[in-house]
Formats: structure tokens, C-alpha cells, sequence
């Protein structure tokens, strides 16, 4: 059985609206994808509202399903004992450094997300897009190129901008 648990990323844009509508629409659809998709897992990164968001649904969740928060760092490649300790009693259950960041630089979000939709089954997203019509410039932003990444590689996505 646990090797039918599948994995959801998380990505989205860095400021949001409409906090409460998302709110209840994120604690409906993550319900859902753990109860009817087995999903188990979830990568986090950071620097978005909507990363925010979908944490704190998860850990309410939490209370009542045995999930797991994984902390897909892209700041510190290297991190104290200490540190580690205070993330694992305090937010989540397991953080990893990718090894494909350490030479990433300025892309280090970029592919830090790439690394979270290689190893997701389900991409839980923010995005703001028209799939028919989306602009070059688009992309340019990590949530557009992480986006367009998740779709070429034909991975789930599931949009909450789209229940909107």
C-alpha cells in the first residue's frame, strides 16, 4: 500500500487575493486529492502566499490524516543541526537541499520547483493563465515557466485559479 502514495507539489504566485475563497477551496481539493488520489506527501518550498496557504491547510489536515510536509529548501544549501531540528519539531516532517541547486545560483527557486514537479505525481498550483494564450513574457516568472514545466512533462496539475 505504500507504494501507491503518491506526492503533490505545491507552487504558486507570490501575492494572491481572495484569501478566504482559496482557503475554502484548498481544504475541499487537498481533502479530496488524499482521500480519492492517495496522496501522502507534499513539497513545499517558500517565498509565495500560496505555498503559505496550502501549509497551513495541510497542517490542519494533518490532525486528521497521516501526511507528510517535506521542505524542498532553495536558500540553504547547508544548514545547522539546530536549525534542522527547530524546522522538523516545529513545521515539517523531513527538508532536503536538491544537489542540482548547488550550482543553480539566481535560478536556485526555479529549480528548486523543477526538482519538486520531477518528483510529484500532482502539482497543486496558482496560476493565473489562459492555456490557449500565454504570453512569452509570461514565463518569465517562476510560477509561468514552472507551469508550462509541470505541462510539458504531462504531470497533473491541479489549478485553484481555475475553481475560481
Amino acid at each position: 500500500m505504500e507504494n501507491n502514495k503518491k506526492i503533490c507539489c505545491v507552487f504558486g504566485h507570490r501575492r494572491i487575493k481572495n484569501k478566504e475563497k482559496i482557503i475554502s477551496l484548498l481544504f475541499k481539493t487537498i481533502e479530496n486529492l488524499i482521500l480519492n488520489e492517495n496522496v501522502y506527501v507534499f513539497l513545499f518550498g517558500s517565498q509565495s502566499e500560496f505555498d503559505e496557504l496550502c501549509y497551513d491547510v495541510v497542517s490542519d489536515l494533518i490532525k486528521k490524516y497521516p501526511l507528510c510536509r517535506v521542505y524542498v529548501r532553495a536558500e540553504y544549501p547547508y544548514i545547522s543541526k539546530r536549525h534542522e531540528i527547530f524546522l522538523l519539531q516545529n513545521y515539517y516532517e523531513k527538508t532536503y537541499y536538491p544537489e542540482r541547486l548547488l550550482k543553480a545560483g539566481k535560478n536556485a527557486y526555479t529549480e528548486r520547483n523543477l526538482e519538486m514537479i520531477d518528483k510529484a505525481d500532482i502539482c497543486l498550483v496558482y496560476y493565473k493563465t489562459d492555456r490557449q494564450i500565454i504570453p512569452d513574457h509570461k514565463l518569465n516568472s517562476i510560477t509561468g515557466f514552472s507551469y508550462e514545466y509541470a505541462f510539458n512533462n504531462k504531470k497533473r496539475i491541479v489549478n485553484i485559479q481555475d475553481e475560481m
